[in-house]
């Protein structure tokens, strides 16, 4: 932990120098990991070009039951489910040296450091096809390996365009359903838009928050305590963009937004569900996008996890975020590829087998009582 500290102001200006998804890859977002975490033992891969701190491979060792059976000694990236995205930490550097200080890390875990089972590594952040080397890396390794589909997940480019111009690309059906839903609420009472960044009222307002989500859809927050510390982190670093949506003073729609180096990440959305005929997340969404477009001046906006279907009017573009499971040649690591490249795919379909076929026997079910 002492060295890990030390690492400080190195480890965010190499994060500041990418300036990519900066929240979930600075230094005090992995102290937060690790204050919350029961037991952990780290294991942080620092590689050096010309002297200078160059890549950080934050990552961690711990033995469990995997998958609830099996003993394993398991090597992954710091962050367990809290965290939407992983990946090396790299500064500002050309695909050429990012590949070349991965295969120095991955030279180190399967030549090296042998003291494990599996490596898990996801849901991986990259930004396109030259930035995953993993595939080309783990042939190399001669390591049996699965890749996988982590999530689906929903961003939008070239955002810098003004709002009113953003806003004419939402289809039309939405700019209409959000200027009729308005205008009924503003006819019958006060709407108000707040965004809040930090300041000392900052838990007031996320009490409004939790009101509302304990009058939405969602389940009750299992992670209530971490998260006020991340959002609290968040407006320290003058990331946090808060939204928050009442009507006649009374809070009804929030969003959890961070925003960093020009671009936006739209972390946690919520209404109250007695209102959903009036269409007060769509309404806040667009009030948000207002915001950081003329404020921020954002040139991207990512969904971080998912692809549902209302985040395609705001963010068309759409991507997979994948993962690997290395197995090692130990005895448990070659039971484990078994069962996961082997039997896994072999379960898998089976189940879809019994889907279809339940359906099929539910469908003729229905057509001998209509004859009936």
């Amino acid at each position: 932990m002492e060295d890990f500290n030390n690492f400080r102001d190195a480890w965010n200006r190499l994060t500041e120098a990418n300036g990519f998804y900066t929240p979930w890859f600075c230094w005090e977002w992995f102290n937060l990991i690790i204050r919350h975490a029961e037991s952990i033992t780290l294991h942080i891969i620092v590689v050096y070009h010309n002297n200078e701190l160059f890549a950080i491979a934050p990552m961690e060792i711990r033995t469990e039951q995997y998958k609830g059976f099996i003993p394993a000694r398991v090597v992954s990236f710091i962050g367990g489910n809290r965290a939407f995205l992983k990946g090396i930490v790299f500064g500002s550097a050309s695909v050429h040296l990012k590949k070349e200080a991965s295969a120095f890390i991955f030279n180190y875990l399967c030549k090296d450091f042998r003291s494990w089972d599996l490596i898990e590594l996801e849901p991986l952040a990259y930004e396109n096809e030259d930035d995953l080397f993993f595939t080309e890396l783990l042939k190399w390794s001669r390591l049996s390996f699965r890749k996988y589909i982590s999530f689906k997940n929903r961003y939008c480019d070239a955002v810098c365009v003004g709002f009113d111009n953003f806003f004419q690309n939402i289809p039309q059906r939405t700019r209409k359903d959000i200027r009729y839903c308005q205008r009924r609420l503003e006819n019958n009472g006060t709407l108000t838009f707040q965004m809040i960044t930090g300041g000392s009222d900052l838990q007031t307002h996320l009490d409004a928050y939790d009101d509302i989500r304990a009058r939405s859809w969602k389940a009750p927050e299992r992670d209530h305590i971490f998260n006020r510390e991340f959002i609290c982190l968040a407006a320290a670093k003058g990331w946090l963009r808060l939204g928050i949506l009442s009507y006649n003073d009374q809070p009804i729609a929030g969003q959890k937004w961070f925003v960093s180096h020009r671009k936006a990440y739209i972390y946690d959305v919520l209404y109250d569900d007695n209102l959903k005929k009036y269409s007060p997340g769509k309404i806040l969404t667009a009030l948000m996008f207002q915001y950081v477009i003329d404020n921020d001046h954002i040139v991207y906006a990512d969904y971080l996890r998912g692809d549902e279907l209302y985040k395609k009017d705001w963010a068309p573009l759409t991507r997979e975020r994948v993962g690997f499971t290395i197995f090692n040649n130990t005895f448990i690591g070659k039971i484990i590829s078994i069962l996961l490249i082997l039997f896994l795919p072999i379960f898998k379909r089976y189940c879809l087998f019994m889907k279809k076929n339940n359906i099929d026997k539910q469908e003729n079910s229905a057509v001998i009582l209509n004859n009936i």
